[in-house]
């Protein structure tokens, strides 16, 4: 066999050999009790008793302990982290050497494996010890299973609706099962042809029942074996953080915009020598490509730029001061003033460009687009 086959089993295969004891202790749990507790009755030897002795105790102490290791781990789950399942799920030696006494139940719902063994026990003994007096015997079944139904339906204790219905009609069975034993004890003083007659329904729907389970049983295995691996069905999630962005155009925008305005390019490929800036903010902030603000020269423009520029290094600037037009400056273009400049007010063009800027404040530059500005 190669090496790489079965890594699982062989890197764990002490824990996982150990869960596959614990679950054939499980499985034959319910009849062991009721031959060993039967034998106790009949005593064919010393020997056989001594065996069913050593036998049906080892296997109650064994679960039990499972039982209480399992409700150990969930109350350590519950103090550290507040969950149940985060222990008894995320440990791979909790869940392959403990994992069958509680993955059939939901994550709040691991203790009901307590009440199971002891209702297996109980009614095992009540079959095995009882034979001799049916009525006591067929009664205390009665009691029993009707205890047990209404504990699964009001807990309701299984992993999902469809193993919870699975589980609730098994116990609906079963408690009709036991009031028709109740019945076949002649407890009511029937006529025989009455007894005959439930005697026939009770073998149909049981063979019903059990057959109906059968199918369930080999069809989910079907589906177990020949169905693919259930992983591949869920591809790894892609790093899509830039999907919150609302604008997908605006992804990368700070360096880029910064990159093609050093180059003498617009951001989105348009060229700063005869084209419009992002946004259109030559349309914003002056008439025309060859004139600046109220179509004064450019030299004018920039001799009163560099007059207000002591003021300007000390006013609280827009980000649209601060990055859209940091390169432009550089470029050769005209830069904006602060719109919080004092001598803005006495210019002429002061509301042009105010109401200019609250325009392009309106509609945000792909700059301003994204999480921390909408």
């Amino acid at each position: 066999m190669k090496g790489d086959k079965f890594k699982d089993f062989r890197n764990g295969w002490n824990t996982v050999l150990k869960g596959i004891m614990f679950r054939i202790i499980l499985i034959g749990y319910p009849q062991m009790v009721v031959l060993c507790f039967w034998e106790f009755t009949q005593k064919d030897s010393g020997a056989e008793v001594v065996l069913a002795v050593f036998t049906v105790f080892t296997m109650i102490g064994i679960l039990a302990w499972a039982s209480s290791k399992v409700i150990r781990l969930a109350r350590r789950s519950i103090n550290m982290h507040k969950n149940p399942a985060y222990i008894l799920y995320s440990d791979p030696v909790s869940l392959n050497k403990w994992g069958f006494l509680y993955v059939q139940f939901k994550a709040t719902a691991y203790f009901f494996i307590v009440p199971v063994l002891i209702y297996l026990l109980i009614k095992g003994m009540f079959v095995a010890l009882a034979q001799e007096n049916g009525v006591l015997q067929a009664i205390a079944l009665v009691i029993i299973e009707a205890i047990f139904l209404i504990g699964v339906c009001v807990m309701r204790p299984y992993m999902d609706k469809k193993t919870n219905a699975f589980n609730i009609s098994i116990s609906v069975i079963n408690f009709i099962s036991s009031i028709f034993l109740l019945v076949f004890t002649e407890i009511f003083n029937q006529p025989g042809i009455v007894t005959g007659v439930m005697g026939v329904i009770f073998f149909v729907y049981n063979a019903v029942f059990s057959l109906i389970l059968l199918l369930i049983v080999l069809i989910a295995s079907i589906i177990a074996v020949c169905a693919k691996n259930p992983d591949t069905r869920y591809q790894p999630m892609r790093d899509d953080r830039g999907s919150f962005i609302k604008s997908q155009s605006a992804l990368n925008t700070e360096l880029d915009a910064l990159g093609a305005t050093a180059r003498g390019e617009g951001k989105h490929g348009y060229s700063t020598k005869g084209g419009a800036r992002i946004e259109d903010d030559d349309d914003s902030w002056s008439g025309g490509s060859g004139s600046g603000q109220g179509g004064l020269p450019m030299h004018q423009q920039q001799t009163g730029y560099m007059g207000r520029q002591s003021y300007a290094d000390n006013a609280p600037r827009s980000p649209l001061s601060a990055a859209g037009y940091a390169g432009d400056a550089a470029s050769g273009r005209h830069a904006p003033p602060s719109y919080n400049s004092r001598s803005d007010a006495a210019s002429p063009h002061n509301g042009s460009r105010q109401g200019s800027f609250r325009g392009q404040n309106a509609s945000p530059s792909p700059w301003q687009r994204g999480a921390g500005y909408d």
